[in-house]
């Protein structure tokens, strides 16, 4: 469950970085995050970093939807990132059907994936200059 304002809960989070892909971004970011890059900076070196996953259909959504995530976690969520994340979310990506689901947990993600899509897309902005 979200709050309104574009927060993300634990159980969100949990369900987002549950791939190896979504933690090997969220390292990434964290540590350069860490050597004192601004978010921006950050969000730069993470996506040349995984550039050769970005055309790929499984991938690439991970990778975009969980740098907005990171972004909305550092107070700085920048429209290009938001809209491109509300995007993937909204056509399914990034929370795909797996041959071994249950039905229950198909709609719990689908849940889950509706709910991070309406939280990134309701969360403020920072003007890009």
């Amino acid at each position: 469950m979200t709050v309104p304002d574009g927060h993300l809960d634990d159980a969100l989070l949990q369900a987002l970085f549950a791939s190896d892909l979504a933690q090997e971004v969220r390292a990434e970011f964290n540590e350069r995050r860490g050597y004192g890059m601004s978010v921006v900076e950050a969000t730069g070196e993470v996506i040349g970093s995984f550039r050769h996953l970005l055309e790929r259909s499984e991938e690439g959504p991970v990778v975009i939807v969980t740098l907005a995530a990171l972004q909305l976690l550092d107070g700085e969520l920048h429209a290009t990132m938001r809209n491109a994340a509300v995007e993937l979310l909204r056509e399914g990506h990034g929370f795909e059907r797996r041959s071994d689901e249950t039905a229950q947990r198909r709609r719990e993600r689908e849940r889950l994936r509706e709910e991070l899509c309406a939280a990134v897309e309701a969360a403020a902005v920072v003007d890009e200059d």
